[in-house]
């Protein structure tokens, strides 16, 4: 039996801040910059003014009636600029083909290139901007003197390109691209060819409806379908250029169509076009009162459209159309689903057309947020423990054991206490139940790949706890997999962790200790001096106590530990002062010494509670550290999660050389697995013991004076982990101590608090 399916080193992302994971370019058009002020700057990396027209001579046009020209001296764009940049955003100056587009498009290619490039360098930096994003947009392929369109495109990028990098250093340099541009060589847009000349490349994924299904209303930018659509774009575009160089363009605008029925795809009536509408636009257009509207979901464009009958007069919404209305367009849940392939194709990032189009609604924010804004650091919320899974009684919606090879997806968020939105990682009393074969159980964000590490391990016939702190995935869910055999599987809930954006505060913020006893039975610590009988609950005094404050505390770290029992049964720790929920921190049988780790809410005078089931059995608690709640003015003590990683296995040489020995072993955690080399104050981490020699316990401390606790007990031979939450020495590093005998050592880190 080992601690993992193998001792493959897992190696974490960096860590980070908060911030954007993906660039995310957002176009400011000179008719929204007056709403520049509601823009949510902290989920844009870059903003890109639209724009200045280029006319055929290199030029631009600055004459009273050009609107870009007219925007580029407002305040507005001021304010623009100044708030992009307050926030650590680029902005970029949007140059555009005047009209007509490719006769402009050919001059610049072949002769006022050179100009146009010095303008646009001057341009750029007259307002100490971050570079420039070309919309130069034709249809032809070659110019009127038979020269190739393409051609001087991409050499007016290239040099364009190499001009603005050498004289604005660190600049941004992209290109707007049609969506099925990447289909063919033969097009304006060459993308083999401007893929390593320019930053990126922002593929227009939209306005597909009429190449798709010409005189039929259908979606803006289907994800799958049709000739034209999103998942065939990047796949076309990622055969012609590396995926750091891809930007997926989105809407944030929809159309509508008066048509001939209300069925899906219906025809367009005859001498009627097209109209745009923005989000805003959109959201006014479902709430107006429309007579038959229906709203509906595509399942292939996965995005919604709706229906309406618009009468010649007294139209509600004031369109007098006299006929049917379709209205294609993207909400938040449709954007997602493209953010999604995005993230699954590692692309650079995403942007939207336009910014201002949703008119200061945040749920297209808040989806930006969800997908592109990393989760970390994020506080602790504890809640009273709660059951949200139990395969034995379909609790959680499984009711047969977790079979070999088998994961499941189980929502946690809206369960036990778990907010719907804003969740960054939840923590768990993880419980296998008469598994069938030795063997293990991972648990991982839904949605990501499997990790190597393990949770917890156990033998044929055991129940066996452990908790876990957990990324939430995709939809709300964790996975859990079994390796072999089968399985029943608990999930209690002991608490979240809040996404960055979520977080405010001063609720939640770990303060580590080092390990200090707060009751033994065994010999009157704590106030108690003789075994848990059975159905026997206990209050125990924590704040006060082992240097947990007696006020400011909303939950503790404690390692739970029984000893002796004399029937198989199982403990409960709980606020006190609240009713016994139906959940366990640990489960035993007669003899055992079983420790646990668990993170519980304090309750009435700063106690805790302490059932016991059936029989009698001794208990131990030590507490490693407690968080703070809101009246607690403590700034450090956030919590950045990592992807899990192992940085300790004493069997093959990571991290120790040997099997830990008798005694006190320094182990180096700081700049391991993603911990930072300084800054992290205590690490989360899974800790494994295997192949013990004789019967013993570790101790996991910041080093010093050996505390008076224990994380795990283990007889000969045994797989034991346990989840530590470990106070760090100020040098990054930790000490692991048994007392006598031979072990061999697994840690694999989770995360870090700092």
């Amino acid at each position: 039996m080992t601690a993992a399916p193998n001792a493959t080193t897992t190696t974490a992302s960096p860590s980070n801040t908060g911030s954007l994971q993906r660039e995310v370019l957002g176009f400011a058009t000179y008719w929204e910059l007056a709403n520049n002020a509601s823009w949510n700057y902290s989920l844009l990396s870059t903003v890109a003014y639209f724009g200045l027209d280029v006319k055929s001579d290199g030029n631009f046009d600055t004459s009273s009636t050009n609107s870009g020209w007219s925007a580029w001296g407002s305040q507005n764009l001021v304010d623009t600029i100044n708030r992009a940049h307050t926030a650590g955003d680029r902005v970029v100056l949007v140059i555009k083909a005047s009209s007509p587009a490719n006769s402009t498009i050919c001059s610049i290619g072949y002769g006022s290139g050179q100009t146009a490039i010095n303008n646009t360098i001057a341009a750029i930096r007259s307002k100490s901007l971050d570079g420039v994003n070309v919309d130069f947009e034709g249809s032809n392929t070659t110019c009127p003197n038979g020269q190739s369109l393409q051609a001087g495109f991409t050499s007016f990028v290239a040099q364009l390109s190499s001009q603005v990098h050498q004289q604005i250093p660190g600049s941004y340099v992209t290109v707007d691209t049609y969506s099925g541009s990447a289909s063919w060589d033969g097009g304006q847009f060459n993308i083999g060819q401007l893929a390593p000349v320019v930053d990126g490349l922002f593929d227009m994924a939209y306005d597909m409806a009429s190449g798709n299904m010409s005189g039929q209303a259908g979606p803006n930018a289907p994800l799958n379908g049709w000739t034209y659509n999103d998942t065939t774009s990047v796949s076309q575009y990622l055969t012609k250029a590396p995926a750091s160089k891809v930007i997926l363009g989105v809407p944030y605008y929809g159309y509508k169509w008066s048509t001939t029925s209300n069925a899906p795809y219906a025809s367009i009536q005859s001498g009627s076009g097209a109209d745009a509408d923005t989000y805003s636009g959109v959201l006014s257009d479902l709430t107006c009162g429309a007579q038959q509207q229906t709203r509906s979901w595509d399942s292939t464009a996965q995005s919604p459209w709706a229906s309406w009958w618009s009468p010649a007069t007294n139209d509600p919404c004031g369109g007098n159309h006299n006929s049917w209305r379709e209205l294609y367009y993207d909400d938040a849940t449709s954007l997602g689903y493209k953010y999604d392939l995005v993230n699954a194709r590692d692309l650079q990032g995403t942007g939207m057309w336009a910014l201002g189009f949703d008119n200061g609604n945040q749920d297209l924010w808040q989806e930006l947020a969800d997908k592109f804004l990393t989760a970390w650091p994020g506080q602790f919320h504890p809640l009273a423990p709660a059951r949200i899974l139990d395969t034995r009684y379909g609790t959680g919606g499984y009711s047969t054991p977790v079979g070999s090879g088998q994961s499941i997806d189980v929502t946690v968020t809206g369960k036990g206490g778990i907010p719907t939105g804003g969740v960054a990682a939840v923590v768990l009393n993880v419980t296998a139940v008469s598994p069938t074969h030795s063997g293990y159980l991972s648990v991982y964000p839904s949605g990501s790949s499997r990790p190597t590490v393990s949770n917890l391990n156990f033998v044929a016939g055991q129940i066996v706890p452990n908790l876990t702190e957990v990324a939430v995935g995709k939809r709300g869910k964790v996975s859990v997999y079994n390796f072999i055999g089968s399985t029943n599987v608990i999930f209690d809930v002991a608490g979240w962790v809040s996404t960055a954006p979520v977080t405010s505060g001063n609720l939640g913020r770990y303060q580590p200790l080092v390990p200090a006893r707060l009751l033994d039975t065994r010999n009157g610590t704590g106030g108690y001096s003789s075994p848990l009988g059975q159905g026997q609950t206990i209050n125990l005094q924590v704040a006060g106590r082992g240097n947990v404050p007696s006020t400011g505390v909303s939950a503790v770290v404690l390692n739970l530990t029984v000893t002796g029992p004399t029937n198989p049964s199982f403990l409960t720790a709980f606020p006190s002062g609240t009713v016994l929920p139906l959940a366990s921190n640990l489960n035993y049988v007669p003899h055992q010494t079983v420790p646990n780790r668990a993170i519980v809410q304090l309750g009435d005078h700063g106690q805790l509670s302490l059932y016991n089931n059936l029989g009698h059995t001794d208990v131990v608690v030590d507490v490693a550290g407690w968080f703070t709640d809101s009246s607690t003015a403590v700034a450090a003590g956030q919590f950045t999660g990592l992807a899990p990683a192992r940085i300790v296995d004493s069997r093959i040489g990571l991290g120790l050389p040997r099997a830990l020995t008798g005694g006190s072993t320094p182990i180096k955690v700081a700049g391991a697995g993603g911990v930072p080399s300084t800054g992290a104050t205590a690490v989360v981490l899974n800790v494994t013991v295997t192949n013990p020699t004789t019967p013993g316990y570790l101790t996991i401390y910041p080093g010093g004076t050996l505390p008076l606790a224990s994380d795990l007990n283990f007889v000969p031979g045994q797989t034991v982990p346990n989840l530590v939450v470990a106070t760090l020495n100020a040098d990054g590093s930790l000490a692991a101590y048994i007392p006598w005998g031979q072990t061999d050592l697994v840690v694999d880190v989770f995360g870090y608090y700092g």
